[in-house]
């Protein structure tokens, strides 16, 4: 597709389209990398990181560039580069890593890393309630046993 300036992902200073509610048009993956890219060249890695990620964080649960993250090799490979990867998963555990086929043993295991932690991080916050309704599922179970039982 061919941008406006202002939307042109070669443009360093481009405002990303946002894929919204229905159908549209919007920069598919490649073309945030393409902005990635063009803003490392103008204004270094660590900003280039910094507002790549927070215009990425901007897009809607259901975005389809969001697809990357998950089921491109290439997509993460360049994110892991640039030392943005685990920035691109936003507030969301990145449990989807490891359904993609890797590509090495390396790749494999720093995807079962990043599913644990965001796994343990999760177990936190859902931990104690978890517990509590495994203790009472037990419980009832137990108790529903030694009950009495008419004939």
């Amino acid at each position: 597709m061919s941008w406006p300036t202002a939307n042109d992902p070669t443009n360093a200073a481009a405002a990303p389209v946002l894929d919204g509610w229905g159908w549209g048009e919007y920069w598919s993956a490649d073309e945030w990398l393409v902005w990635h890219a063009a803003m490392k060249t103008a204004y270094g890695l660590a900003e280039a990181n910094r507002r790549f990620l927070a215009a990425w964080n901007e897009q809607g649960i259901g975005a389809s560039p969001l697809n990357a993250r998950t089921f491109s090799v290439s997509f993460r490979e360049y994110a892991r580069a640039n030392g943005f990867l685990s920035g691109i998963y936003g507030n969301a555990a990145p449990f989807g890593i490891v359904l993609n086929p890797v590509g090495s043993v390396g790749e494999a295991s720093d995807a079962v890393a990043e599913s644990v932690g965001g796994a343990s991080s999760a177990l936190k916050a859902v931990g104690p309630a978890l517990l509590f309704v495994g203790v009472v599922a037990l419980g009832y179970l137990y108790f529903r046993e030694l009950a009495p039982k008419n004939a």
